[in-house]
């Protein structure tokens, strides 16, 4: 063998090595972005279920309209239908476009930039729906005794103690959902972390 096919042997063999490596760069990446997006879309999902339930919520209590009948059953009804139908869409809308990002579009820099504001956008909607859950909390129980029964809550006081257990317990419900939705969105921040280090 002489010295020039040496020379296109090494040249052959180096061009594989660097195929190779090409190849696992590219799995490697393609495997972050599934892990990524994975994570948000556990995140959207518990989404949708809950915005589906309060958009059920809000049919019911548009079918049953007609029930509220003192001028602070109607405000409840109002501000119940406020939040019923806007929270779920903004903190859906900020998922959504946290999903959109396309890892490969653009800088990693300004991907990880871009996910950082829109999760930062994201749980201050979910600090505002949490503040917001326990006035309809409250708002809700004089809605749901007069729709279910007919009758106006405030003249019973089991009632009142009723709503008392249940926003003790939604509030152990909220923070525990809360620091799920932190976990999930910091681990997919640190995907996204990783893939700007390669």
């Amino acid at each position: 063998m002489d010295l020039d096919e040496m020379k296109l042997l090494w040249d052959d063999l180096s061009e594989q090595r660097d195929q190779q490596q090409r190849l696992t760069d590219t799995m490697i990446v393609d495997m972050t972005k599934r892990t990524y997006h994975s994570k948000l879309r556990s995140i959207a999902f518990f989404e949708t279920i809950g915005a589906i339930f309060c958009f059920g919520l809000a049919a019911v209590l548009i079918w049953n309209w007609y029930k509220l009948d003192t001028w602070y059953l109607i405000g409840s009804g109002l501000f119940s239908m406020l939040i019923l139908t806007v929270m779920p869409i903004l903190s859906l809308n900020t998922i959504y476009q946290m999903q959109g990002i396309r890892l490969a579009e653009s800088p990693f820099r300004q991907t990880v930039d871009r996910y950082t504001r829109l999760k930062k956008r994201f749980f201050l909607i979910q600090q505002l729906m949490i503040g917001m859950s326990f006035i309809f909390a409250v708002v809700a129980i004089p809605l749901a005794g007069k729709i279910m029964s007919g009758k106006d809550i405030f003249l019973n006081h089991r009632t009142l103690i009723f709503a008392f257990v249940g926003c003790v317990g939604l509030f152990f419900f909220v923070r525990w959902g809360y620091r799920k939705y932190v976990n999930m969105a910091d681990s997919a921040e640190e995907i996204l972390r990783e893939l700007q280090q390669e």
